[in-house]
């Protein structure tokens, strides 16, 4: 029986990973820096122009809040509709009611009727009830299911070390000894917080290889299992990332800041931008229609119907008999 043997050269495959995790992070540096201007820049010239330019706008967003207030009215008789137990006629009913200025002030008023009739049995003071402290000493249950503290399972050694790393990163990432920290560096200290609040000495590391990769690009780590963590994290926010960019270019506000300056794409952007309010528009107008109509069947009094005899009773002439005479 043959075998075979390969031979894996581990520093090639070192600087193989060590050269994924610089591109990942390229691209991610990338990505960013369109979001960050998408931010910046192009939302603000849009919202802008938007407004300037398309002042008819403003009554289709009136008519687009009616509708919304519209939609949550439905929603609210359909849910005590279903709570209750009650038709939607009832239940379109008593959500108007309980609406009623007249109606809220009488619930306000049983309630102070209420909270006087604790205070007096029970000796409390009103103003817990205001500000929600719970009456009669009451004390939070412990939840017995919390999990175990790490640091507990923390030998003085490792204890030792993780507070070393987390003093090293606190060196190169407190906002108070660097003032000109990226976003992404003050990103990573947040999760560096995270990671030794929760006594996580495994993340700490992996965290301090990162901010390792940002300054030096990963020239300073060793351990090709670190940089294989590395990238997988760099591809999952390089995923997430490129997802969001996709979601804002079918906005039409993306690159509007170059678009500004640019008359016929301008005025390409303006007629896209049109016709979408139009369509949008129309949407609203025919569920503002169908609601409105919904509203109007729930007003409509209950039809009451008569009760109807069933007359082949009587053709036997006997009113009593249950059916026909055999």
């Amino acid at each position: 029986m043959a075998f075979e043997i390969k031979v894996i050269n581990t520093q090639e495959s070192l600087e193989s990973t060590r050269a994924l995790c610089q591109e990942l992070r390229q691209k991610l540096t990338a990505c960013k820096a369109s979001l960050d201007h998408y931010k910046r820049k192009d939302q603000p010239a849009f919202s802008q122009w938007y407004t300037t330019n398309l002042p008819e706008e403003r009554e289709r967003a009136a008519r687009t809040q009616y509708a919304n207030e519209l939609l949550s009215l439905v929603h609210e008789v359909e849910e005590t509709a279903f709570l209750e137990m009650i038709s939607d006629k009832k239940a379109y009913k008593l959500v108007l009611q309980r609406k009623d200025p007249a109606y809220i002030a009488k619930g306000k008023q049983a309630e102070e009727e209420f909270i006087k009739i604790l205070t007096s049995a029970f000796g409390m003071n009103p103003e817990d009830f205001q500000e929600g402290i719970p009456p009669f000493d009451y004390q939070e249950p412990q939840d017995i299911f919390t999990p175990l503290d790490k640091a507990q399972d923390l030998s003085e050694s490792d204890s030792a070390h993780l507070k070393k790393t987390y003093r090293d990163l606190a060196r190169k990432l407190h906002p108070d000894s660097n003032q000109n920290l990226s976003a992404e560096e003050k990103e990573l200290w947040t999760e560096v917080q995270d990671a030794y609040k929760n006594k996580d000495s495994d993340l700490l590391e992996h965290l301090a290889a990162q901010l390792e990769g940002h300054i030096t690009g990963f020239t300073g780590v060793t351990s090709e299992k670190m940089l294989q963590q590395i990238a997988q994290g760099l591809k999952s926010q390089l995923r997430s990332t490129e997802k969001l960019i996709r979601k804002y270019k079918n906005i039409h506000d993306w690159d509007f800041a170059a678009i500004l300056i640019d008359p016929k794409r301008l005025k390409r952007r303006r007629l896209a931008v049109e016709r979408r309010c139009d369509r949008f528009a129309a949407e609203v107008e025919e569920g503002i229609a169908a609601l409105e109509a919904q509203i109007e069947q729930w007003k409509k009094p209950a039809d009451k119907k008569k009760p109807t005899r069933n007359r082949s009773h009587y053709k036997s002439g006997n009113p009593h008999s249950s059916g026909p005479s055999t």
